[in-house]
């Protein structure tokens, strides 16, 4: 389990020092790396999903893209699976985002096309998901 999370950091750190050179779309999606970067210097390791999902989100809530408060992870968010355990059973972390706990309440078990005909995600979110395939921060099987 150690070796994960020392791994997961590594990663984490890989990515944000590899973005730093995309200042216009970092730009564009409201990234701040610095912030993230000196957060991932304060923890230990990301051996919690939370944390993890936090920082491969770049710190935002994935729906919503509003910026995450990362004191903030306990008490109002949630993990979601991106397909409903009722539809597929993966728990992996590649099916599992981090979002406000009331917007994890109303997804129940909907997908994504459903909600972005409803208008439940952010008007520029496929915009920002695609910047954290390209950049690796999240699977292609999360970005599809």
């Amino acid at each position: 389990k150690k070796q994960v999370t020392i791994q997961r950091k590594d990663k984490i750190s890989q990515l944000l020092n590899s973005a730093k050179e995309l200042k216009d779309e970092l730009k564009q999606n409201s990234v701040d790396i610095n912030k993230l970067n000196n957060e991932l210097k304060e923890k230990e390791n990301l051996n919690e999903d939370k944390l993890f999902l936090y920082f491969q989100q770049c710190g935002k809530d994935i729906y919503t893209l509003e910026d995450i408060d990362i004191n903030d992870l306990e008490k109002l968010y949630d993990i979601d699976h991106i397909y409903p355990q009722s539809l597929l059973k993966d728990d992996s972390i590649s099916n599992r985002v981090l979002t406000k706990k009331s917007k994890n309440n109303f997804k129940q078990n909907k997908l994504l096309p459903t909600l972005a005909q409803e208008g439940f995600l952010a008007q520029n979110a496929y915009k920002f998901y695609e910047f954290l395939y390209k950049n690796e921060f999240i699977s292609k099987k999360k970005y599809h």
